[in-house]
């Protein structure tokens, strides 16, 4: 296996974890792998998130979110990842959120930096490339097609 090949596998585990406690509503499997300060960009906004106090809230708002879209599904499949050091990954990805077998909004691409302390892998930086994504909501807060 190449250091490119385990880039990738320990980018898309950490992908999958943060898809499934999102989903779930498991905040403490979330935050055990954001690493504070924390930094969250799309292509309308920078947000800091100081301490795992305010990831927490972000944690919160996000799940209910899906959860209110009626998202079942949140899929990320890396793309690439490469090791910027030891204990360092940069990855790329896209993102696939749906109701079902249907998509609840256009897939997006993103972009994170991962760091290793003590053994677990924790995301630094995560860039949203998307215009129409307001954090943490994602989405609107009706379901697409509900005229009200």
């Amino acid at each position: 296996m190449t250091t490119s090949d385990i880039a990738m596998e320990i980018y898309q585990e950490l992908l999958d974890t943060l898809s499934a406690a999102l989903l779930s509503g498991d905040h403490a499997r979330f935050l055990a792998h954001i690493v504070t300060p924390h930094r969250m960009v799309t292509d309308t906004k920078t947000i800091h998130v100081p301490d795992l106090d305010s990831a927490r809230v972000h944690f919160d708002r996000l799940s209910q979110s899906l959860r209110a879209q009626g998202i079942t599904q949140y899929i990320r499949i890396a793309s690439s990842a490469r090791f910027d050091g030891p204990d360092q990954i940069r990855g790329e990805h896209i993102s696939h959120m749906l109701r079902g077998a249907v998509p609840a909004a256009p897939a997006f691409g993103c972009e994170m930096q991962l760091i290793c302390r003590d053994g677990v892998w924790g995301v630094l930086m995560s860039r949203h490339k998307a215009r129409y994504l307001s954090w943490p909501e994602l989405l609107p807060q009706r379901p697409v097609g509900d005229p009200k």
